[in-house]
């Protein structure tokens, strides 16, 4: 089960990152957007990440 719910957030992330790629590549005025979106990704997945860590103690 947890499992699952680890996967269908990935999914999430990736589809927002994926997102943000396709908005760069075809909208270049929303490149800054798009970099701030890529930081708030990794320090969004970092958190998690620690969350989990902590959870698992």
């Amino acid at each position: 089960m947890e499992t699952i719910k680890r996967v269908k957030q990935n999914k999430k992330l990736l589809l927002l990152f994926v997102m943000g790629i396709l908005i760069g590549v075809f909208m270049p005025k929303y490149r800054l957007a798009l970099n701030a979106g890529l930081l708030f990704l990794i320090f969004f997945i970092l958190a998690v990440h620690d969350l989990r860590k902590r959870k698992a103690k």
